[in-house]
């Protein structure tokens, strides 16, 4: 007497199967379309750096570890990157508003350092805004 898989449990393994696989395409195919919406935002990001971004370094004191930032942009500057001669650098969380004036204290800062404004797109993407560059 032969014996194989009832057609009933046939029909729900292939039925599984075909679930499992449409649920392992469709978490592939999310991750994708995030990653290309994630693109999409950051490149929005440089177009408002490249128009909007603009700021002024006033003072460094490379004792205190301070500078005196104006941002003379029309969008806030929400973090600063310091970069020092070496290359090493830190991102600095501190936001200065338009026309808004401060004096930011960093360990980073030397009479060397390189400063790099940042911004948070709408959608909260961080982007360091490569072409803003002001050294102390």
């Amino acid at each position: 007497m032969k014996r194989g898989v009832s057609p009933l449990i046939a029909t729900v393994m292939i039925v599984g199967f075909t679930i499992a696989i449409a649920a392992l395409f469709w978490l592939w195919g999310s991750g994708t379309i995030d990653d290309s919406e994630k693109a999409l935002y950051i490149e929005a990001g440089k177009q408002i750096c490249a128009t909007q971004v603009d700021f002024k370094v006033t003072d460094c004191d490379a004792a205190t570890f301070a500078a005196t930032i104006t941002n003379e942009g029309s969008v806030p500057i929400t973090f600063f990157k310091f970069r020092d001669d070496t290359g090493e650098s830190v991102t600095h969380q501190e936001e200065i508003t338009e026309g808004e004036t401060k004096t930011v204290i960093n360990n980073m800062i030397t009479e060397d350092t390189e400063i790099f404004a940042g911004i948070l797109t709408e959608e909260g993407f961080p982007v360091v805004c490569a072409d803003e560059v002001r050294s102390c």
